[in-house]
């Protein structure tokens, strides 16, 4: 993704920017601005041309402003485990699997940690289907939902 940096980006980006740097320079810069509140990362939309605009997480723009190109199939990953912060040196690219490594040594990986699906049913060997993603699903939840499916029609 090309985004040119000019003076009209970068004021639409550092208005929404909390600094908290110290002297060291080693604290998160808080995005203030837009958030995503599925995930809780900041949001920027950026006007290209015209007509023509794009909405962006803030910390994936803010990498690709300050450190450079965004790799196709990385994730954009906080080693300060803020969402909100878009502090270009609390930013790195990692793969899907490398994020997840991460994520379990930190142990951030919440759902990896519940014994019940949102209906109640207990994650046992037997009740867990693992999807073609790597997500848990629950078999007593899939079997309900196919019977109501098939006794609509829809199936």
């Amino acid at each position: 993704m090309k985004v040119p940096i000019t003076r009209e980006v970068l004021a639409q980006f550092w208005p929404s920017v909390e600094d908290m740097t110290n002297k060291k320079g080693e604290d998160c810069w808080l995005w203030i601005g837009n958030s995503n509140t599925t995930g809780g990362y900041g949001r920027i939309t950026i006007k290209l041309r015209k007509s023509k605009y794009i909405t962006i997480k803030a910390h994936r723009f803010s990498y690709l402003m300050f450190v450079g190109t965004l790799l196709r199939n990385l994730n954009i990953c906080h080693s300060c485990d803020n969402p909100l912060c878009v502090n270009p040196f609390h930013l790195e690219q990692k793969t899907n699997k490398e994020n997840m490594e991460d994520c379990s040594k930190r142990n951030r990986i919440f759902n990896s940690n519940k014994t019940k699906c949102w209906a109640g049913h207990k994650y046992t060997e037997e009740n867990t289907y693992i999807d073609s993603k790597g997500f848990r699903r629950c078999r007593t939840c899939m079997k309900k939902r196919r019977k109501e499916v098939y006794s609509l029609g829809l199936g």
